[in-house]
């Protein structure tokens, strides 16, 4: 951490130095949103993402400094910046003071694109219909000299002017790309991650725009900057020196360490906190209800609660009921009473979860008819009270009888629940692609029974310790499926896994790893937590089956009643994603590489690790080596080694994103993590 935080620092203070420059202004629609109720900025934004991930930085500018600014040179001027292009994006209304502005701003030679709908009385230097994103681009570099131009098309900048020097960061330049810039002098790159400057070579300059080579790391960020002296001109690099240069791959296992990070003792990581650190865990679990045809896989806590299908709108859905249909062969529909459907949590507006989770489980997003049917043990003989949230069913039967009132007088045991619900909405969600805000646009409803007279939902407020939906751990009457008895699960340890943690709902007959019974005097019961221990020579991941005995509401994966913890030690792993290495999958935290590695005398060499997930700091024989916060990662290792087996450590450091797996947000990302390689040593 200190060594981003210093990086963070150096980067904090040079980018505050001087003025910001860029050519493009974008108004933002105010005045449009004001006149227009209905009217969203959403065009202006597309239009400033794809200029900015095209290489044109631009500003956003409101009204009122627009109707302040100075216009003289054929540029917009407000203070310390200047503009030759102003982007009008669904401009439909304006002030007179900011018409008048603009009118000036082209009478005085600037540029004026309009994209969208627009006014009649802005007289645009051209008209964009919406989508056009690659003309107003390629317009914008024909009408100026850029002042950055990446050659496949593809990348950010950001440029400052420090006294007489112009600093340019650039982002997500693919490597060995050519960057054209609107400068001249003496370029280097200043290293904000180790502080150092480094000068580079120039390509080509014409006098005013010069062009270098980026050798960074693709998707990462580089400062260049240049300053008035003589540029550097690129040299050509011969055969023999190419030939001069080779690789050796490091290949076979690594001794691993597991080193967990994530404190959860204030619940930033997982509701209700906990003490201690979340360390590798086993989330997710295929299963199978024994003498059934129900099977899976799903997360702990989520189960097949109830069973699905959908009918197309054509066909009489009066007719099909009335046929009183068997729901044995429906799709499975699983859901969690803490999270609902899953990565379905509802409406939560910006950045995760916030205090409750949509408790209308049943999704009607197909299109035509949607049926779902269920298992209920009703706990006494008396009355009980149907609640329903969302949109009204169309049919409600229990036990094939249509319930037509919200009481049914039902006797202590099994009944069947079937709701139909008729001419749904076909409706696109993802998830992934809500980025910023979950909004919910989907008709949603439940149907539930609770006890008469019985205390019903419970609303999760923010100071409650959990996230959850308003049934958790109230009476309602429990689903589950009835023709199961035991379940067998199965998942995967870590490699190097010693011991297993698991809280269940219910009993466990028999545990299996790599397919030998554990003996009872390597289990500790206490309630319903087993402590198994297992044996100390294995270094990979094992297949875990259990046999078990779900209590009551608690099939499939809710058997679990939380993650399967494990403690690691001593494992092997290659390199390669550690997402991919059993219950390593939902890890975020630390891994520790060991290796001892022969190497070659007489020349300088360098460890190159190919890919990491996502930062890492190297030792070798016990000295530092330097730490890698982004590509490429690789890194002189010269002054730390002998001739012959040398130590070689790598502490990897991953994201959120395997923690994330199992949490319902659009952040999510990618289960990537690790010394994802291939490795190699590379002589010079």
């Amino acid at each position: 951490m200190k060594h981003w935080l210093k990086y963070a620092e150096r980067m904090c203070y040079v980018l505050s130095q001087g003025n910001h420059v860029c050519d493009i202004a974008i108004l933002y629609p105010t005045e449009t949103m004001q006149a227009y109720p209905e009217a969203k900025p959403d065009l202006m934004f597309e239009v400033s993402l794809f200029l900015s991930n095209h290489g044109l930085d631009y500003d956003f500018i409101d009204y009122s400094s627009l109707q302040r600014a100075d216009v003289s040179g054929g540029s917009l001027k407000v203070p310390s910046e200047s503009y030759k292009v102003l982007v009008l994006a669904d401009t439909r209304a304006m002030h007179e003071e900011t018409l008048a502005k603009v009118q000036e701003f082209i009478r005085g030679g600037g540029i004026v694109l309009t994209v969208g709908d627009s006014m009649d009385a802005i007289q645009a230097a051209k008209a964009y219909d919406r989508k056009d994103y690659e003309a107003i681009a390629g317009d914008i570099r024909g009408m100026l000299v850029p002042d950055f131009t990446p050659g496949s098309g593809e990348g950010k900048v950001l440029h400052r002017r420090i006294s007489e020097r112009d600093l340019y960061m650039v982002m997500d330049v693919k490597s060995g790309d050519e960057m054209t810039f609107r400068a001249v002098g003496k370029a280097e790159k200043w290293d904000a991650l180790h502080g150092t400057i480094t000068p580079l070579q120039v390509v080509k300059s014409d006098g005013v725009c010069s062009t270098l080579r980026y050798d960074g790391a693709s998707g990462n960020s580089e400062v260049i900057v240049f300053s008035p002296g003589e540029s550097v001109a690129a040299s050509v690099e011969t055969s023999s020196r190419k030939s001069s240069v080779s690789a050796k791959p490091v290949k076979g296992e690594w001794d691993i360490t597991v080193i967990p990070t994530m404190n959860n003792k204030w619940g930033d990581f997982r509701l209700p906190a906990t003490d201690g650190l979340i360390g590798v865990e086993a989330r997710e679990f295929s299963y199978k209800a024994v003498g059934t045809s129900i099977k899976g896989s799903g997360v702990y806590g989520y189960a097949p609660y109830m069973r699905t299908r959908n009918l197309p709108a054509s066909v009489d859905l009066d007719a099909y009921l009335s046929r009183i249909p068997d729901t044995s062969g429906w799709d499975l529909y699983p859901f969690s009473w803490q999270y609902g459907v899953f990565d379905s949590p509802g409406s939560q507006g910006y950045h995760g979860l916030k205090a409750k989770v949509d408790e209308k489980f049943l999704i009607l997003d197909k299109g035509g008819h949607q049926l779902f049917a269920a298992d209920m043990y009703v706990p006494s003989d008396g009355a009980y009270e149907i609640i329903r949230k969302g949109v009204a069913p169309y049919r409600i039967f229990i036990d094939n009888g249509v319930v037509a009132s919200g009481e049914v007088l039902l006797t202590k045991g099994w009944h069947s629940l079937l709701v139909a619900y008729k001419d749904t909405k076909e409706t696109a969600y993802d998830l992934m692609k809500l980025v910023s805000s979950t909004w919910e646009t989907r008709d949603r409803s439940m149907v539930m029974l609770y006890p008469k007279g019985a205390d019903g939902p419970k609303f999760h407020d923010l100071n409650d310790s959990v996230v959850a939906s308003s049934w958790l751990a109230t009476d309602f009457v429990q689903f589950d499926c009835k023709r199961a008895g035991k379940w067998q699960y199965r998942f995967e340890t870590a490699p190097g896994t010693r011991t297993m943690r698991m809280t269940v709902c219910g009993e466990i007959d028999r545990i299996k790893v790599g397919g030998k019974t554990v003996a009872d005097d390597r289990i500790v019961r206490t309630g319903n937590t087993y402590e198994v221990r297992l044996p100390g020579d294995d270094a990979g991941t094992k297949a875990v089956e259990i046999l078990g005995r779900p209590s009551l509401g608690h099939p499939g994966p809710a058997f679990f009643a939380e993650p399967v913890q494990m403690v690691c030690d001593g494992g092997k792993l290659r390199s390669g994603d550690w997402s991919k290495a059993g219950a390593l999958k939902f890890f975020s935290g630390g891994i520790r590489y060991s290796k001892d590695i022969r190497i070659d005398g007489g020349r300088s060499v360098s460890l190159d690790l190919g890919e990491v997930d996502a930062t890492c700091e190297v030792s070798v024989n016990g000295k530092d080596a330097g730490v890698l916060l982004a590509g490429p990662y690789e890194m002189d290792i010269t002054p730390y080694v002998s001739e012959g087996l040398n130590h070689i450590e790598v502490l990897v450091y991953s994201s959120l994103a395997n923690h994330y797996q199992t949490i319902p947000t659009p952040y999510r990302g990618q289960a990537r993590s690790g010394l994802i390689g291939p490795v190699k040593l590379v002589y010079r």
